[in-house]
């Protein structure tokens, strides 16, 4: 499955979709994709997600969607794990860039999600990190 790749955030919105027939049909199995955000220097990149449909699993191990400030999946970037049917909050990086990972198995498929990102005054708030246990979508994010 073909899927990510390098986005230039601008003032106008764009948006990722988690799968190109994300209209006609649920995302593939087995699919490791990553869409890097790109914002012009000084300014940083909104995330807000308008639908998220991603496989329950109370730890999020199985199909789930991370989110990192900056362009590498560094543990100490992350914003979040995000699974299920509830709608992450909107995030703001506090870098130039904003990394979107989805990873799902070979078992369960969903709709998807659909995000919409844009350029963004910098966020004031850190990332919270990878913890030991796997981040709950009902966690608070960006708590300081």
């Amino acid at each position: 499955m073909r899927c990510g790749g390098e986005l230039e955030a601008e003032r106008t919105a764009g948006y990722i979709y988690s799968h190109a027939s994300y209209s006609d049909s649920n995302y593939r199995p087995t699919a490791d994709c990553q869409w890097k955000m790109k914002a012009t220097s000084g300014k940083g990149v909104r995330l807000k997600f308008h639908a998220f449909h991603l496989e329950t699993d109370s730890s999020c191990q199985y199909d789930y969607v991370e989110v990192y400030d900056g362009g590498e999946a560094k543990d100490e970037k992350l914003f979040g794990r995000f699974c299920s049917d509830t709608i992450p909050d909107e995030l703001i990086s506090t870098e130039s860039e904003m990394l979107l990972v989805l990873h799902t198995d070979d078992s369960v498929e969903e709709k998807g999600f659909v995000a919409e990102y844009a350029e963004w005054t910098k966020g004031g708030k850190r990332p919270i990190g990878r913890v030991k246990e796997t981040i709950k979508r009902t966690d608070i994010l960006n708590k300081e």
